[in-house]
Protein backbone atom coordinates (compact mmCIF):
# COMPACT_ATOMS: atom_id res chain seq x y z
CA UNK A 1 0.00 0.00 0.00
CA UNK A 2 1.08 3.61 -0.74
CA UNK A 3 1.63 4.31 3.17
CA UNK A 4 3.40 1.13 3.72
CA UNK A 5 5.75 2.40 1.02
CA UNK A 6 5.94 6.33 2.27
CA UNK A 7 7.01 4.87 6.19
CA UNK A 8 9.34 2.61 4.77
CA UNK A 9 11.07 5.22 2.82
CA UNK A 10 10.54 7.74 5.66
CA UNK A 11 12.58 5.09 7.96
CA UNK A 12 15.20 4.87 6.15
CA UNK A 13 16.20 8.56 6.48
CA UNK A 14 16.92 7.99 10.16
CA UNK A 15 20.01 6.35 11.09
CA UNK A 16 20.19 2.81 12.48
CA UNK A 17 23.82 3.30 14.50
CA UNK A 18 25.75 6.01 15.52
CA UNK A 19 29.26 5.49 15.98
CA UNK A 20 31.79 8.37 17.14
CA UNK A 21 35.43 8.03 17.20
CA UNK A 22 37.08 10.25 20.12
CA UNK A 23 40.94 10.50 19.61
CA UNK A 24 43.77 12.23 21.78
CA UNK A 25 46.73 11.61 23.45
CA UNK A 26 46.85 10.84 27.26
CA UNK A 27 45.67 13.18 29.76
CA UNK A 28 44.18 15.31 27.52
CA UNK A 29 40.39 14.53 29.57
CA UNK A 30 38.90 12.23 26.78
CA UNK A 31 36.76 10.21 29.61
CA UNK A 32 35.77 13.72 31.37
CA UNK A 33 34.74 15.41 28.27
CA UNK A 34 32.54 12.30 27.54
CA UNK A 35 31.03 12.77 30.72
CA UNK A 36 30.17 15.91 30.55
CA UNK A 37 28.86 15.90 26.92
CA UNK A 38 26.22 13.16 28.22
CA UNK A 39 25.21 15.31 30.91
CA UNK A 40 26.70 12.99 33.63
CA UNK A 41 27.28 14.01 37.28
CA UNK A 42 30.15 12.33 39.25
CA UNK A 43 28.03 9.70 40.79
CA UNK A 44 26.97 8.23 37.31
CA UNK A 45 29.49 8.86 35.87
CA UNK A 46 29.37 6.46 32.27
CA UNK A 47 33.00 6.84 31.26
CA UNK A 48 35.46 5.75 34.20
CA UNK A 49 37.74 8.69 35.14
CA UNK A 50 41.24 7.23 36.32
CA UNK A 51 42.83 9.16 39.59
CA UNK A 52 46.07 9.69 38.09
CA UNK A 53 46.28 11.21 34.74
CA UNK A 54 47.74 9.40 31.79
CA UNK A 55 46.60 5.63 33.15
CA UNK A 56 44.65 4.79 30.58
CA UNK A 57 45.96 4.29 27.34
CA UNK A 58 44.23 1.34 25.67
CA UNK A 59 42.02 1.94 23.12
CA UNK A 60 38.72 1.15 24.51
CA UNK A 61 35.15 0.45 22.79
CA UNK A 62 31.87 1.69 24.76
CA UNK A 63 28.51 0.64 23.54
CA UNK A 64 26.25 2.79 25.32
CA UNK A 65 23.25 2.47 24.24
CA UNK A 66 21.07 -0.07 22.25
CA UNK A 67 22.67 1.80 18.80
CA UNK A 68 25.52 3.75 19.68
CA UNK A 69 29.38 3.12 19.72
CA UNK A 70 31.93 5.18 20.89
CA UNK A 71 35.65 4.72 19.59
CA UNK A 72 38.39 5.84 22.60
CA UNK A 73 41.93 5.95 22.05
CA UNK A 74 44.90 7.63 22.37
CA UNK A 75 45.80 7.26 19.05
CA UNK A 76 44.71 5.65 15.29
CA UNK A 77 48.05 5.16 13.75
CA UNK A 78 48.59 2.14 16.07
CA UNK A 79 44.96 1.09 16.18
CA UNK A 80 45.56 0.36 12.06
CA UNK A 81 48.57 -1.66 13.25
CA UNK A 82 48.60 -3.39 16.25
CA UNK A 83 44.66 -3.55 17.92
CA UNK A 84 41.77 -5.95 16.80
CA UNK A 85 39.90 -6.43 13.24
CA UNK A 86 36.66 -4.98 15.16
CA UNK A 87 38.30 -1.74 15.69
CA UNK A 88 39.80 -1.21 12.09
CA UNK A 89 35.80 -1.81 11.26
CA UNK A 90 34.55 0.40 13.53
CA UNK A 91 37.63 3.42 12.14
CA UNK A 92 35.38 2.69 8.48
CA UNK A 93 31.95 3.26 10.08
CA UNK A 94 32.71 6.47 11.81
CA UNK A 95 29.88 9.31 11.53
CA UNK A 96 31.99 11.86 13.36
CA UNK A 97 35.38 12.09 15.32
CA UNK A 98 36.36 14.19 18.25
CA UNK A 99 40.15 14.98 17.88
CA UNK A 100 40.72 16.27 21.91
CA UNK A 101 44.26 18.47 22.46
CA UNK A 102 44.75 20.16 25.19
CA UNK A 103 48.31 22.17 26.56
CA UNK A 104 50.83 23.31 24.02
CA UNK A 105 50.82 22.52 20.29
CA UNK A 106 52.35 19.39 19.32
CA UNK A 107 53.35 18.49 15.90
CA UNK A 108 53.27 14.96 16.34
CA UNK A 109 49.62 15.09 16.57
CA UNK A 110 48.79 16.02 12.92
CA UNK A 111 49.56 12.68 11.41
CA UNK A 112 46.73 11.25 13.87
CA UNK A 113 44.06 14.35 12.63
CA UNK A 114 44.93 13.74 9.54
CA UNK A 115 44.39 10.11 9.89
CA UNK A 116 41.03 10.84 11.46
CA UNK A 117 39.66 13.28 9.25
CA UNK A 118 40.27 9.83 6.35
CA UNK A 119 37.30 8.35 8.09
CA UNK A 120 35.10 11.29 9.20
CA UNK A 121 34.01 14.72 9.56
CA UNK A 122 36.01 15.94 12.92
CA UNK A 123 35.60 18.44 15.20
CA UNK A 124 38.43 19.76 16.71
CA UNK A 125 38.23 20.44 20.68
CA UNK A 126 40.84 22.39 23.49
CA UNK A 127 40.11 21.08 26.46
CA UNK A 128 40.92 22.10 29.76
CA UNK A 129 40.87 25.89 29.00
CA UNK A 130 40.24 26.34 32.67
CA UNK A 131 44.47 25.86 32.90
CA UNK A 132 44.22 29.07 31.30
CA UNK A 133 41.11 31.10 33.47
CA UNK A 134 44.33 33.64 34.28
CA UNK A 135 45.71 33.82 30.94
CA UNK A 136 43.17 34.55 28.38
CA UNK A 137 45.85 35.27 25.77
CA UNK A 138 47.70 33.06 26.54
CA UNK A 139 45.02 30.49 25.82
CA UNK A 140 44.00 32.42 22.57
CA UNK A 141 47.73 32.17 21.24
CA UNK A 142 48.31 27.64 21.91
CA UNK A 143 45.20 27.88 19.83
CA UNK A 144 46.14 29.96 17.05
CA UNK A 145 49.31 27.49 17.18
CA UNK A 146 47.08 24.25 17.07
CA UNK A 147 45.44 25.89 14.24
CA UNK A 148 48.12 26.40 12.22
CA UNK A 149 49.72 23.38 12.77
CA UNK A 150 46.03 21.17 11.80
CA UNK A 151 45.72 23.84 9.26
CA UNK A 152 42.25 24.78 10.68
CA UNK A 153 40.39 27.60 11.31
CA UNK A 154 41.25 28.91 14.91
CA UNK A 155 37.64 29.91 15.21
CA UNK A 156 36.54 26.37 14.47
CA UNK A 157 38.32 25.18 17.23
CA UNK A 158 35.71 23.97 20.50
CA UNK A 159 36.77 25.34 23.72
CA UNK A 160 35.72 22.61 26.90
CA UNK A 161 35.94 22.14 30.26
CA UNK A 162 35.21 18.83 32.39
CA UNK A 163 36.93 19.21 35.40
CA UNK A 164 35.63 17.69 38.55
CA UNK A 165 35.25 13.95 37.45
CA UNK A 166 38.06 12.42 39.40
CA UNK A 167 36.63 10.97 42.55
CA UNK A 168 39.14 12.17 44.69
CA UNK A 169 37.97 15.58 43.17
CA UNK A 170 35.83 17.87 46.23
CA UNK A 171 35.29 20.54 43.95
CA UNK A 172 32.29 21.14 42.02
CA UNK A 173 31.98 20.18 38.35
CA UNK A 174 32.94 23.03 35.94
CA UNK A 175 31.60 21.47 32.49
CA UNK A 176 31.81 23.89 29.70
CA UNK A 177 30.75 21.99 26.96
CA UNK A 178 27.43 23.22 25.73
CA UNK A 179 28.70 25.05 22.39
CA UNK A 180 30.31 21.48 21.47
CA UNK A 181 27.57 19.49 22.22
CA UNK A 182 25.23 22.08 20.08
CA UNK A 183 27.60 21.81 17.26
CA UNK A 184 27.02 17.91 18.22
CA UNK A 185 23.63 17.92 17.94
CA UNK A 186 23.04 20.04 14.94
CA UNK A 187 25.67 17.49 13.12
CA UNK A 188 24.07 14.73 13.46
CA UNK A 189 20.31 16.39 13.41
CA UNK A 190 21.21 17.06 9.78
CA UNK A 191 22.31 13.34 9.30
CA UNK A 192 19.20 11.97 10.79
CA UNK A 193 20.80 10.83 13.76
CA UNK A 194 20.23 12.53 16.10
CA UNK A 195 17.83 11.14 18.21
CA UNK A 196 20.19 7.82 18.65
CA UNK A 197 22.45 10.22 20.61
CA UNK A 198 19.82 12.36 21.97
CA UNK A 199 17.61 9.16 23.43
CA UNK A 200 21.26 8.58 26.07
CA UNK A 201 20.58 12.74 27.08
CA UNK A 202 18.40 13.57 30.62
CA UNK A 203 17.13 16.87 28.73
CA UNK A 204 14.90 15.23 26.07
CA UNK A 205 12.38 18.00 25.70
CA UNK A 206 14.48 19.84 22.86
CA UNK A 207 15.56 17.40 20.98
CA UNK A 208 11.85 16.27 20.85
CA UNK A 209 11.31 19.70 19.38
CA UNK A 210 14.15 19.08 16.83
CA UNK A 211 12.00 16.19 15.57
CA UNK A 212 8.47 17.69 15.63
CA UNK A 213 9.05 21.08 14.44
CA UNK A 214 10.69 20.26 10.98
CA UNK A 215 7.94 17.73 10.53
CA UNK A 216 5.41 19.84 11.31
CA UNK A 217 6.56 22.43 8.51
CA UNK A 218 7.15 19.47 5.98
CA UNK A 219 3.40 18.78 6.69
CA UNK A 220 2.33 21.93 5.91
CA UNK A 221 4.22 21.64 2.27
CA UNK A 222 2.98 17.91 1.69
CA UNK A 223 -0.71 19.06 2.15
CA UNK A 224 -0.16 21.01 -1.49
CA UNK A 225 0.52 17.22 -3.08
CA UNK A 226 -1.61 15.47 -5.09
CA UNK A 227 -2.60 12.38 -2.30
CA UNK A 228 -0.72 14.34 0.15
CA UNK A 229 -3.11 12.25 3.07
CA UNK A 230 -0.45 9.23 2.58
CA UNK A 231 2.62 11.56 2.70
CA UNK A 232 1.34 13.22 5.66
CA UNK A 233 0.25 10.50 7.30
CA UNK A 234 3.53 8.82 7.15
CA UNK A 235 5.73 11.64 7.87
CA UNK A 236 3.46 11.86 10.86
CA UNK A 237 3.69 8.00 12.22
CA UNK A 238 7.93 8.57 11.12
CA UNK A 239 7.77 11.05 13.62
CA UNK A 240 5.86 9.62 16.19
CA UNK A 241 8.41 6.57 15.81
CA UNK A 242 11.46 8.88 16.25
CA UNK A 243 9.78 10.30 19.64
CA UNK A 244 9.18 6.88 20.54
CA UNK A 245 12.63 6.31 20.48
CA UNK A 246 13.66 9.17 22.22
CA UNK A 247 12.16 8.02 25.06
CA UNK A 248 12.62 4.43 25.33
CA UNK A 249 15.32 3.53 23.16
CA UNK A 250 12.74 1.11 20.73
CA UNK A 251 11.88 1.79 17.03
CA UNK A 252 8.34 0.69 17.04
CA UNK A 253 6.87 -1.49 14.12
CA UNK A 254 4.61 -0.31 10.94
CA UNK A 255 1.93 -2.68 12.35
CA UNK A 256 2.15 -0.34 15.77
CA UNK A 257 1.72 2.53 14.01
CA UNK A 258 -0.19 1.93 11.32
CA UNK A 259 -3.43 3.46 13.05
CA UNK A 260 -1.63 5.79 15.35
CA UNK A 261 -1.76 8.80 14.27
CA UNK A 262 -5.24 9.37 12.89
CA UNK A 263 -6.67 7.90 16.13
CA UNK A 264 -4.97 10.52 18.40
CA UNK A 265 -5.99 12.88 16.25
CA UNK A 266 -9.30 11.23 16.65
CA UNK A 267 -10.95 13.75 18.40
CA UNK A 268 -10.46 17.15 16.21
CA UNK A 269 -13.22 15.75 14.28
CA UNK A 270 -13.24 16.04 10.73
CA UNK A 271 -9.13 17.45 10.34
CA UNK A 272 -7.93 14.14 8.57
CA UNK A 273 -10.91 13.25 6.93
CA UNK A 274 -10.75 17.00 5.22
CA UNK A 275 -7.12 16.23 4.80
CA UNK A 276 -7.86 12.88 2.74
CA UNK A 277 -10.33 14.11 0.69
CA UNK A 278 -8.69 17.00 -0.04
CA UNK A 279 -5.93 14.92 -1.56
CA UNK A 280 -8.42 13.42 -4.13
CA UNK A 281 -9.42 17.26 -5.68
CA UNK A 282 -7.68 19.45 -8.19
CA UNK A 283 -6.27 22.31 -6.20
CA UNK A 284 -7.46 25.70 -5.81
CA UNK A 285 -5.85 28.69 -3.53
CA UNK A 286 -8.39 29.13 -1.26
CA UNK A 287 -8.68 24.90 -0.16
CA UNK A 288 -4.74 24.80 -0.36
CA UNK A 289 -4.38 27.77 2.37
CA UNK A 290 -6.79 25.83 4.30
CA UNK A 291 -5.18 22.23 4.14
CA UNK A 292 -2.33 24.03 4.88
CA UNK A 293 -3.23 25.47 7.87
CA UNK A 294 -5.14 22.02 9.29
CA UNK A 295 -2.02 20.11 8.46
CA UNK A 296 0.30 22.06 10.24
CA UNK A 297 -2.11 22.36 13.11
CA UNK A 298 -3.00 18.58 13.29
CA UNK A 299 0.46 17.34 12.84
CA UNK A 300 1.99 19.96 15.58
CA UNK A 301 -1.08 19.18 17.97
CA UNK A 302 -0.77 14.83 17.14
CA UNK A 303 2.82 15.01 17.89
CA UNK A 304 2.81 17.40 20.83
CA UNK A 305 -0.03 15.77 22.42
CA UNK A 306 2.54 12.34 21.92
CA UNK A 307 5.49 14.17 23.45
CA UNK A 308 3.22 14.93 26.61
CA UNK A 309 2.46 11.20 26.46
CA UNK A 310 5.96 9.59 26.57
CA UNK A 311 7.55 12.55 29.26
CA UNK A 312 5.37 11.35 31.80
CA UNK A 313 7.01 7.91 31.14
CA UNK A 314 4.07 6.27 29.55
CA UNK A 315 3.93 3.99 26.64
CA UNK A 316 2.26 4.53 23.15
CA UNK A 317 1.21 0.24 23.50
CA UNK A 318 -2.36 1.00 22.83
CA UNK A 319 -2.48 4.68 22.62
CA UNK A 320 -4.80 4.88 20.27
CA UNK A 321 -6.95 3.60 22.50
CA UNK A 322 -6.53 6.42 24.93
CA UNK A 323 -9.11 8.83 25.62
CA UNK A 324 -6.85 11.20 27.37
CA UNK A 325 -4.41 11.30 25.01
CA UNK A 326 -7.09 12.11 22.22
CA UNK A 327 -8.28 14.75 24.51
CA UNK A 328 -5.07 16.57 25.06
CA UNK A 329 -5.00 16.23 20.74
CA UNK A 330 -8.03 18.35 20.65
CA UNK A 331 -6.86 20.46 23.60
CA UNK A 332 -3.45 21.39 21.43
CA UNK A 333 -5.76 22.05 18.31
CA UNK A 334 -7.49 24.44 19.72
CA UNK A 335 -5.20 26.32 21.38
CA UNK A 336 -2.71 26.42 17.99
CA UNK A 337 -5.35 27.53 15.89
CA UNK A 338 -5.94 30.34 18.30
CA UNK A 339 -2.17 30.95 17.94
CA UNK A 340 -2.26 30.95 14.51
CA UNK A 341 -5.12 33.58 14.15
CA UNK A 342 -2.04 36.47 15.03
CA UNK A 343 0.75 34.69 12.86
CA UNK A 344 2.40 35.93 9.91
CA UNK A 345 3.14 33.89 7.07
CA UNK A 346 7.16 34.41 7.92
CA UNK A 347 6.01 32.88 11.35
CA UNK A 348 4.36 29.98 9.72
CA UNK A 349 7.31 29.06 8.37
CA UNK A 350 9.67 29.68 10.98
CA UNK A 351 11.50 26.48 13.29
CA UNK A 352 11.78 29.50 15.84
CA UNK A 353 8.36 30.79 15.93
CA UNK A 354 7.21 26.63 15.89
CA UNK A 355 9.38 25.65 18.13
CA UNK A 356 8.78 28.51 20.87
CA UNK A 357 5.46 28.16 20.54
CA UNK A 358 5.22 24.61 20.74
CA UNK A 359 8.06 24.41 23.97
CA UNK A 360 5.67 26.30 25.85
CA UNK A 361 2.48 24.44 25.40
CA UNK A 362 4.20 21.05 25.99
CA UNK A 363 6.14 23.01 29.65
CA UNK A 364 2.82 24.46 30.59
CA UNK A 365 0.47 21.22 30.14
CA UNK A 366 3.78 19.02 31.58
CA UNK A 367 3.60 21.57 34.89
CA UNK A 368 0.16 21.64 35.59
CA UNK A 369 -1.22 18.09 34.41
CA UNK A 370 -1.83 17.59 30.90
CA UNK A 371 -5.43 15.96 32.63
CA UNK A 372 -6.44 19.21 34.67
CA UNK A 373 -6.15 20.99 31.58
CA UNK A 374 -8.13 18.90 29.80
CA UNK A 375 -10.65 19.22 32.05
CA UNK A 376 -10.60 22.85 32.19
CA UNK A 377 -11.59 22.74 28.63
Amino acid sequence: MLVDKEIDQKYLEYGQHLTIGVVGKVSCGKSSLLNAIFEKTREDKKFEVAATSGTTTKSQIHEIGPDVTILDTAGLLDCNTANSEKTKKILSKLDLGLFIISGSADKAQVDEYKKLKENCEVFVVFNRVDEYDRKKKALDKVIEQWASYLDVDANTIYRTCAAGYDDDDEGDLDLRVQDLQAGIFKYLQNKKKLVLLAHLMKKKLQHAMAIIVPCVLLCSGLSLLPLSFVSITAAQVSAIAALNYLYHGKWLSKSELWFLAPSIASGAVGKFGFLAIKSFFPPTIYIDVIAASVALSLTASILVAVLIHLHKGLTLDNAFKSAELQDICTLLYKKIAEELKNASLKDLQSKEFWTNMLHRFAESLLDTSATDEVQKH
